[in-house]
């Protein structure tokens, strides 16, 4: 068992201080939302990017991402034309 204090046991947690870029090929952004209580749909987003900034502490790390509207899929066009309308994204207004 470790004796470690917790802000040394959370400086062991977090990765070397940097900028960190997430790898497309290697992350998703994904999604399942509760349809008519019986079901499930689930999709994701094709187009995000992202950086993370490794602080000195929890506190001072922070996380920007971008994910685009318009890359939004479910597997069935009719629903992802619907989610990516004003009743939900409105993709047209607001792309990312």
């Amino acid at each position: 068992m470790s004796n470690l204090s917790a802000s040394q046991f959370r400086r062991q947690t977090l990765p070397a201080e940097g900028v960190y870029t997430i790898d497309p090929v290697h992350s998703s952004v994904s999604f399942i939302a509760r349809h008519l209580v019986a079901s499930k749909v689930r999709g994701n987003f094709t187009d995000f990017s992202g950086v993370f900034t490794v602080g000195d502490s929890v506190e001072t790390t922070k996380v920007r991402s971008d994910v685009q509207a318009a890359s939004i899929t479910t597997a069935t066009k009719w629903r992802d034309n619907h989610l990516r309308s004003s009743d939900f994204l409105e993709q047209e207004n607001t792309p990312r």
